[in-house]
């Protein structure tokens, strides 16, 4: 009887601090059919900030960012590019960053600030934005 108890309790043990680890290492980004969404955390210095980058062509990525963290479902009351069908993209992280590349260029996504970088395939800077992130957000009623 004491033995069942105790492998009980050893379950519960691992159950929490597996649920710990896993959110420890949850990823700052999430890959989505047509990109990657960024979400800034409390270590970056816009906590809460989300940068969302949409691949329309190879060489057009559509930036969108928001102060919450949330995107939101209404339509752009602007004409947007229409995707000529699926885009291959890759997606890697690393040193503080995120890249999103396309074959004829690359979005970098800074995970400190949001700050978007645009660069093409031989590492040129085409666009970047200012140091800090170069955005800021105003409540609106």
């Amino acid at each position: 009887m004491k033995k069942l108890q105790l492998t009980g309790v050893v379950i519960m043990a691992l159950t929490v601090i597996a649920t710990v680890c896993q959110s420890c290492s949850t990823a700052p980004y999430e890959r989505t059919n047509d990109g990657v969404i960024v979400r800034l955390d409390d270590r970056s210095d816009f906590p809460g900030q989300a940068v969302r980058l949409q691949v329309i062509t190879d060489r057009i990525i559509r930036v969108t960012a928001v102060a919450s963290g949330e995107f939101p479902a209404v339509e752009s009351l602007m004409v947007l590019p229409q995707p000529e069908g699926e885009v291959e993209f890759t997606l890697e992280s690393g040193e503080g960053q995120v890249t999103l590349g396309t074959s004829s260029l690359s979005a970098e996504v800074s995970l400190k600030t949001g700050e978007v970088r645009f660069t093409d395939t031989e590492g040129s800077v085409y666009l970047t934005e200012q140091d800090g992130g170069g955005r800021s957000f105003t409540p609106v009623t």
